[in-house]
């Protein structure tokens, strides 16, 4: 029997030469129906073979594909003459006999101290994360005894020959880590053997095995097989223990190795394959010398700057490969054909360790791109319309002879499918290499119902589980009705907990405040119980539980199911809340907690497999119990046999991870999307290089101090940034005509540039100096940060060295004219087709003639809608004409604040100082014989807190306290200020807690109120945009104010109690609501005899001090205000940014402005001042509309301003 290794650079040669010997073999071998037997490193691999021999042979099957673990082990089970044979120890089991260990891991055990000081502090108490820390611990050792095992057999075997309480072997310094590692392996291993009667036959790893049957400790012969073939392919970077154990089974089997090997790099002389004499004289270059073992490093080395950079892990790989046939092998090396292309000369170059002459000197071309985006999703959309580019260019070029490669899948997972999904759909493709605990929603469900059940129950936790669509499948839910519950439990203010069994706090519900159950008690109690719909001073409630209602719960079906969610919910988690458990236990209360709770959507078929591997995972759980039965440890405060939920959680997510996952079929289902992984080189026509920045490739080297591999590397030790630098050259080399490199060159969040990653830059270095002509630099695109950019649009977007400057998206397209205003030109030269796709980009909002009628109704406007117009125009007209609210909550957003309030936040603590403050007024004006208006004011204040302690909006216990002392002291600074004013407006003896003008939209706060003031509405006739132009129409006025009083001497007065800021004498936004409605009684015949006479005296009061200033204009001048006011407000075409506090802090003040001194001059430095502050305060609203800034826009600044700056300080005020 023997080895015969096979070498090339092109897998396609060692898929050529795989079928041809497997055909021949086929037609000697005398049983027809024997099984093709083909190792392979990974499914992608297999798949690509598969359809590489049938492209070849037109068909093939009866072919057995193995990974090199399962086959090493099958090979070595039918060598064995024990009939039951042995399982293998696979991960799982090795992780929880390492978890059992370590749980019943002695704090004072001296063999283990070092782990006992991670898992316990110094007073040996266990840590708060405890759990957490032991199963990464036992992770980590379960994968470093596995390496140990393949990387560092022979240190293995010493311990094995040492024992647990072995000394050192002779010579070695004495080392505490390793002692431990060596017990813990030792221990479980004894565990493992212990537990024999739970496995039908013995478990080993595959070192035991191989030693069981092949000979080593414990080996007990091998039985006699026939010969057959076996094919190892694509097989690179194998550890030396599986190099020795193919030479162990070399005497059984014939054993072909196809390996890709990116150079000649010791074939350079080479003219035939089997050229005996030229072998023999290589030897001496190839042997692997005992100096080069003792360093641990092949000396040395290509002299190729890429080779040297990237090629270490390549060059390991082959030269122990080639001592598995004392050095004879097969050469196949396959010229890259014409090197016209910057690509192909690299290549090339590369495999020659050939040095481009000056006259084969390239110009930049397509065949090899690099540029860099400002964002990852910038650069999917680069890419996704790049792949469309190539597809139109090259009608030969088919979806599947593209990949789209990435250092991380689970980044970029969601970004491929946000932007490969959108419509219209047009480029389909597969993407493979996630797993399920980044893409189950199944799993993420087990992982919710956990989190929730080892939490407070907070609405985060439940919210984000409703919210999964296995949740909302078994309690036939929608995202809308998600919405509605988190409103409520926001109004609420439901935080944690379902109920509070504690004694109640004063002027709380006996189950808790926050609760789940206040929450649901509260609800329902509105069906029944309306509380006090006046709002007074002590709202209405029952046994401290305050009624809610909005227009969503008079839908009784909704409340009940809400209810009944909760309850479950509640139940669920009560019984996940198994302090410390049997696997037995969890399993039982997780199946049927997941089966109460979860059902698989239609839509998404594949989470059955999900949930049926995970139910397998929790039966195999079992095996922990059968370990900790046998273990003969008696439960202590350090060891308990149990399992707490953390470990269950850390447990399942552990099986997820292990599950793949990914969307549609491997290398056949259109474009492939995958992340890069070793041994998977895969040739592909164009290949796209994703997130290749700084810091995200190619990884930094393992440093964990456990890994004793690191104190003295040996031939064939790979750590990461090596084996992804190896795995970017057989990248590049598997590419056949277009390579694209990307990478994130901006931080957004941080606003910075970010360079490529050092590989990036070698690879543009080696071009420069070894292609390229001398002094030409390689140009690297750097992409804009929006698809809208009219660099899209320039001559030389596409050049001859870059073609990523591409965008035909429409919705960009259309976007890049109206910025650019090139949409009037575009427009009329669109065919009829191309307009009936742009339709739906730039819809028609007009409202045909015809379909408003003028009935002859005032159009109704409230004032305090004029008043957010001026503060807010562009929201305001939004609300005005579409009735779109600008804050629309997800329901996501709504349920993050986990926690109760420590102290009132805005807007209660606001409320909690204004809303006593204003019942005290309305109080004094409706009774102005009060003996004591300060305790008046004390005691409003407590029936308010006491109420908004009721529902829940204040803290609780110590906090409450502090939190009503500091609100009450803000009230009573405010109530030294006010308090002369209201004295002074309630010996007027004419005094109105509100003043009304027509039917107010307020009019809810006027309940209650016997003081107040009636005027008819004021109407005016504006233009009113009933369709096809706006027409004149009437327009009626409504409106209050508060806290108005008349005086012989002085005329009309208005209190206003303003923010709790400092004011002065400059105008400010609490002007605008008495400014306005002054002007509509000024406007208002039978106002004229009354508030409207002449002069309205306004004082503004704050918490520190109060101003008073006069505001007076004529009749006419407040009609033609309010008519230019309400024809802006009511124009739906009107797109002028022009917010009231912005324009007041500008240096040309429209307030302060002579319309007579406007020039050109003031009118530019306006509209500057307004567009630097619109670029560094609007928010996403205002950008999204796109305001205009014209040229007169100061002039409209001062028309709709400008009359508030006619206010004049009271003299002494």
């Amino acid at each position: 029997m023997t080895i015969e290794l096979f070498f090339s650079n092109r897998l396609e040669y060692l898929a050529e030469k795989l079928a041809g010997i497997a055909a021949e073999k086929s037609r000697r071998t005398d049983d027809p129906f024997l099984p093709l037997k083909i190792v392979v490193p990974n499914n992608n691999l297999a798949k690509w073979l598969t359809l590489a021999v049938t492209r070849r042979e037109s068909i093939m099957m009866n072919v057995d594909f193995q990974f090199l673990e399962t086959g090493l082990w099958e090979m070595i089970a039918a060598l064995d003459p024990d009939p039951d044979g042995a399982s293998m120890l696979d991960r799982t089991r090795a992780q929880l006999l390492i978890l059992s260990v370590l749980s019943g891991l002695a704090r004072d055990n001296p063999a283990a101290a070092p782990i006992a000081g991670y898992l316990f502090d110094s007073d040996g108490k266990k840590y708060p994360d405890y759990s957490i820390r032991l199963w990464q611990l036992s992770e980590k050792l379960g994968h470093l005894f596995q390496e140990y095992e393949y990387h560092r057999t022979d240190m293995i075997q010493d311990w094995i020959r040492r024992g647990m309480t072995g000394a050192n072997a002779a010579g070695a310094a004495p080392d505490d880590l390793a002692r431990c590692e060596r017990w813990i392996y030792l221990a479980a291993a004894h565990l493992r053997d212990e537990s024999k009667s739970f496995f039908e036959n013995p478990v080993l790893s595959l070192m035991e095995y191989a030693d069981h049957v092949l000979g080593g400790p414990g080996a007990h012969g091998r039985k006699n097989i026939p010969t057959r073939p076996i094919h190892f392919f694509g097989l690179s970077q194998v550890s030396a223990f599986h190099l020795a154990l193919i030479d162990r089974l070399k005497p059984f089997y014939d054993i072909f190795i196809y390996a890709l090997n990116p150079s000649s790099e010791f074939w350079e002389d080479v003219r035939t394959p089997g050229e005996t004499r030229w072998m023999k004289r290589k030897n001496r270059v190839l042997r692997i010398r005992n100096t080069e073992m003792d360093d641990g490093e092949l000396s040395g080395g290509p002299d190729h700057p890429l080779l040297s950079a990237w090629g270490k892990p390549g060059r390991e790989s082959v030269r122990l490969l080639c001592q598995l046939t004392d050095y004879t092998f097969n050469a196949g090396f396959v010229p890259v054909g014409r090197t016209d292309t910057v690509l192909k000369q690299v290549q090339h170059d590369i495999l020659t360790l050939g040095t481009s002459s000056s006259e084969h000197r390239l110009h930049p071309d397509r065949s090899l791109q690099i540029f860099g985006c400002p964002g990852i999703y910038r650069e999917v959309e680069t890419v996704y319309q790049n792949i469309i580019f190539n597809l139109e260019a090259d009608e030969n070029l088919n979806l599947t002879d593209i990949a789209v490669l990435v250092p991380n899948i689970s980044v970029y997972k969601p970004v491929f499918g946000d932007v490969f999904n959108r419509m219209p759909r047009r480029i389909s493709y597969n993407l493979i290499d996630s797993r399920a605990d980044i893409e189950s929603v199944y799993g993420q469900a087990m992982l919710g119902l956990l989190s929730m059940a080892t939490g407070r129950f907070t609405r985060k936790a439940v919210f984000d589980l409703m919210l999964n669509p296995c949740f909302l499948a078994r309690w036939h839910l929608s995202t809308d009705d998600i919405r509605v519950w988190a409103a409520w439990a926001d109004a609420l203010n439901i935080f944690h907990s379902y109920e509070d069994t504690d004694s109640p706090a004063e002027n709380a519900p006996d189950s808790g405040r926050y609760t789940w159950k206040q929450g649901l008690q509260r609800l329902r109690l509105a069906r029944i119980f309306s509380g006090n719909p006046d709002g007074g001073t002590d709202a209405g409630h029952f046994e401290n539980r305050v009624p809610y209602s909005d227009t969503e719960t008079g839908d009784t079906a909704m409340v009940e199911k809400f209810g009944l969610v909760i309850t479950a919910l509640a139940h669920a988690a009560d019984t996940l809340r198994l302090d410390r458990a049997s696997a037995a236990q969890w399993r039982a209360a997780l199946k049927a907690a997941a089966e109460n709770l979860f059902s698989i959507p239609p839509d998404y078929p594949g989470e059955t497999v999900i949930r049926q591997h995970l139910f397998q995972a929790l039966d195999e759980l079992i095996f922990y119990d059968h370990l900790q039965s046998d273990s003969n440890q008696t439960p202590t405060p350090d060891h308990s046999p149990f399992l707490d939920a953390t470990l269950i959680a850390e447990y399942i997510r552990f099986r997820l991870g292990a599950i793949s996952g990914g969307h549609g079929d491997y290398l056949t289902h259109g474009v492939t999307i995958a992340e890069l992984q070793p041994m998977r080189p895969i040739p592909f026509k164009i290949v796209y290089v994703m997130g290749m920045e700084e810091g995200s490739f190619p990884g930094r080297a393992e440093t964990s101090p456990l890994d004793l591999r690191l104190k003295k590397r040996r031939i064939g030790d790979i750590n990461l940034a090596e084996r992804n630098r190896y795995l970017f050259l057989e990248t590049l080399l598997a590419v056949r005509d277009k390579f694209y490199i990307s990478y994130i060159s901006r931080d957004l969040q941080k606003d910075r540039e970010l360079p490529p990653c050092n590989v990036v830059n070698q690879l543009k270095r080696f071009i420069e100096d070894r292609v390229l002509p001398a002094k030409t630099s390689f140009q690297v695109t750097c992409i804009p940060l929006k698809g809208s950019s009219p660099r899209y649009l320039e001559p030389d977007a596409v050049t001859a060295g870059s073609d990523v400057m591409v965008n035909n998206d429409l919705a960009d397209r259309v976007a890049c004219y109206r910025a650019t205003g090139r949409w009037t030109d575009v427009k009329p030269k669109l065919e009829e087709s191309e307009y009936q796709r742009v339709a739906a980009l730039n819809p028609d909002l007009s409202v045909p003639a015809g379909i408003i009628a003028d009935t002859g109704m005032d159009e109704p406007v409230q004032l305090s809608r004029l008043k957010r117009f001026l503060i807010a125009p562009i929201n305001e007209s939004v609300l005005c004409h579409l009735g779109i609210a600008k804050d629309v909550a997800a329901p996501e957003d709504r349920v993050q604040v986990e926690d109760e309030p420590f102290f009132s936040e805005y807007p209660f603590d606001w409320q909690l100082v204004h809303l006593p403050l204003y019942q005290w007024l309305d109080t004094r004006i409706d009774r102005p014989g009060i003996a004591d208006p300060h305790r008046l004011l004390d005691q409003i204040f407590d029936h308010f807190y006491a109420d908004f302690h009721r529902r829940s909006i204040t803290p609780a216990g110590l906090f409450a306290a502090v939190d009503k002392a500091s609100i009450k002291e803000k009230l009573f600074e405010f109530e030294k200020v006010i308090s002369p004013l209201a004295d002074r407006m309630v010996s007027a003896g004419e005094a109105w807690a509100a003043t009304v003008i027509g039917t107010p939209g307020e009019a809810a706060d006027m309940a209650g109120l016997t003081r107040v003031l009636r005027f008819d509405p004021i109407d005016i006739r504006a233009p009113i945009d009933r369709g096809d132009r706006p027409e004149p129409g009437p327009v009626r006025l409504n409106g209050l104010i508060r806290w108005c009083w008349h005086e012989k001497e002085t005329g009309w007065h208005v209190l206003v109690p303003a923010g709790g800021g400092p004011l002065n004498r400059k105008p400010n936004k609490y002007m605008l609501a008495p400014i306005l409605f002054y002007l509509c009684a000024r406007a208002s015949t039978q106002a004229q005899g009354g508030i409207g006479k002449s002069s309205l005296i306004i004082h503004m009061v704050g918490t520190k001090a109060a101003s008073e200033f006069i505001f007076e204009v004529d009749p006419e001048t407040a009609e033609n205000y309010l008519t230019d006011l309400v024809a802006e407000y009511l124009d739906r075409h009107l797109r002028y940014w022009l917010p009231f506090e912005t324009v007041i802090q500008c240096s040309v003040n429209p307030l302060a402005q002579d319309p007579a001194a406007i020039d050109d001059t003031l009118r530019r430095q306006f509209r500057d001042d307004m567009r630097d502050a619109f670029a560094e305060t609007a928010d996403e609203f205002d950008r999204l509309v796109q305001p205009a800034f014209p040229a007169d826009l100061l002039d409209r600044a001062v028309g709709r301003f400008g009359i508030f700056g006619r206010y004049r300080p009271v003299t002494g005020g």
